[in-house]
């Protein structure tokens, strides 16, 4: 075996060695922080916040509200125009029902927003550990051949010239003889 053969593959094996603790080193602290953060996105998302989601309902109570009063605004001007107030209440009637029907729907759109926003958020979650366990492996597979390599190359022994020219001058020696 070659003096600088052995020498060669001791320093790749401890640098491969070395990489490999860089990694799993990285790994760790990439996982400490990202992990509890995804894992509960991935299995318990949030959605909106109850402050936003109050902050929405209330929006859309204000903008029925003001669509009602204008309502009944119209109907009282209505009213004293004609001297006829017997169409009065049920103007009145059906601006309420609209408002309570529109605010139903408003309130059911939230919800639906939430959940979607929830499984949106939930997907990220699972996506996001998925991309950190396969680059975490991906790293430390491609580590995996380069010990066993330089050490099969260490115990192989032999430099350059005796593994290539020893199998020709063997061949040319029975060829010689034969």
């Amino acid at each position: 075996m070659a003096k600088g053969q052995k020498q060669k593959a001791d320093q790749q094996l401890a640098l491969t060695n070395q990489q490999a603790s860089n990694a799993g080193s990285t790994a760790s602290g990439i996982y400490s922080g990202l992990y509890p953060q995804l894992s509960a996105e991935a299995t318990n998302p949030q959605g909106y916040s109850p402050a936003d989601m109050n902050a929405m309902t209330t929006a859309s109570q204000q903008a029925l509200g003001g669509a009602t009063a204008g309502i009944t605004g119209q109907a009282n001007l209505e009213a004293a125009r004609t001297h006829n107030s017997g169409s009065y209440g049920s103007v009145l009637d059906r601006a309420a029902q609209t408002a309570g029907q529109t605010q139903s729907q408003n309130d059911l759109g939230i919800q639906q927003a939430n959940a979607n926003l929830k499984q949106q958020q939930q997907q990220a979650g699972l996506s996001a550990l998925q991309g950190l366990y396969g680059t975490n492996m991906g790293q430390q597979t491609s580590l995996l051949g380069l010990g066993p390599g330089t050490l099969g190359a260490r115990a192989a022994g032999g430099s350059w010239a005796q593994n290539t020219l020893q199998p020709i001058a063997s061949s040319v020696k029975s060829i010689a003889t034969a």
